[in-house]
Formats: structure tokens, C-alpha cells, sequence
């Protein structure tokens, strides 16, 4: 069973103690998205299960309109609104691994099961997106992230591990 234990920062100096997790998923947790103001989180897990929480109350929010238009800091769920896009642009049996959304915003960079890296434009909701995109690694891609300007990805994957940095160049020309 996956759980989530959320420590608090600010108190750095105690020792570890325990806070009660938050439980939810049946399976191990992949990824944990917080929201812009630390109030919630997004998780989800092996089985591509999504859970919304309430980090004040410590309990699972039923409804994931509450949190629809939710500031998050960060996005690297691989399920929710803003990535129904390229799971459309997947063939049977290819499953999300790696998105992680452009510091300013406006990209959504992916890596799927059967190596391919993919770049979209962010939000990514519409049916068979266009993107742009390359098959470097031999199977799973583990991780992709931009960097802190957004100039620069890194991925990684591969029955042999691969590290690999690109270059975010004319990504998507408007004519």
C-alpha cells in the first residue's frame, strides 16, 4: 500500500516523528505534485490512480473538482486534466512514465514505455495533440525534467542507462 508521510520543514531542528499518513493508494506512490500555496497535493500511484489531499486536515479530497483549477507548483503527475492530451497520442499498451511541466508554463515535456520522448505544448487536454518528439532509449523512460530556465531537458531511461540533455530550440514556431 502506498503512503505519504509529510513532514514539517519549519520544525527541521526536532527529530523524526511520525505524523499519521496519509493512506489512499493501493499501490506504491509514483509522484506527489504540491499546490502554489502548501495546502494540497496531488498524488499518483503504480496503478496510475490519482488522489487529491487536504494537507491542513490530513484527509483525501471525494471530489477532484475542488481542486480543477488548483495553482500547482509544480506538475509531474502523470494523469489529471492537463495531460489527457498525450495519453491520446498512445498506442495500446504504452503507458505514461515522466511529465514534467516548463517552469514558465507553457510546455509539457513526456516519456513514455517504450522510450520516446515527447514535447507538447501546455495545458495538453485536446485529442492527438501535435508535439514534437524522439525515440532514444531502448524501453522505459525513468525521468524528464526541464531545467531551471526551460532551455534545457534532461531525461534518462533504458535497459542501459542513458542520461541524456537537450536543447529546447524552436520548440513550436508560430507562423
Amino acid at each position: 500500500m502506498g503512503l505519504l508521510h509529510i513532514l514539517d520543514a519549519q520544525d527541521w531542528r526536532s527529530s523524526y516523528s511520525p505524523s499519521r499518513p496519509l493512506k489512499g493508494h493501493p499501490t506504491f506512490v509514483t509522484h506527489i505534485d504540491w499546490s502554489g500555496d502548501s495546502k494540497y497535493i496531488q498524488s499518483t500511484d503504480g496503478q496510475y490512480n490519482m488522489i487529491n489531499w487536504d494537507i491542513e486536515k490530513k484527509l483525501r479530497i471525494s471530489d477532484p473538482r475542488v481542486l480543477r483549477d488548483a495553482d500547482w507548483h509544480i506538475y509531474s503527475c502523470t494523469t489529471g486534466y492537463p495531460v489527457i492530451g498525450p495519453w491520446t497520442n498512445m498506442e495500446n499498451g504504452t503507458q505514461l512514465n515522466a511529465v514534467h511541466r516548463s517552469n514558465y508554463r507553457d510546455f509539457l515535456l513526456t516519456g513514455d514505455s517504450r522510450g520516446r520522448v515527447r514535447l507538447y505544448k501546455y495545458p495538453c487536454a485536446a485529442t492527438k495533440p501535435e508535439y514534437r518528439g524522439v525515440k532514444l532509449y531502448s524501453n522505459d523512460v525513468t525521468a524528464a525534467n526541464f531545467l531551471y530556465d526551460d532551455m534545457n531537458v534532461i531525461t534518462s531511461g533504458g535497459s542501459s542507462p542513458v542520461l541524456a540533455l537537450w536543447a529546447v530550440v524552436d520548440a513550436f514556431v508560430s507562423s
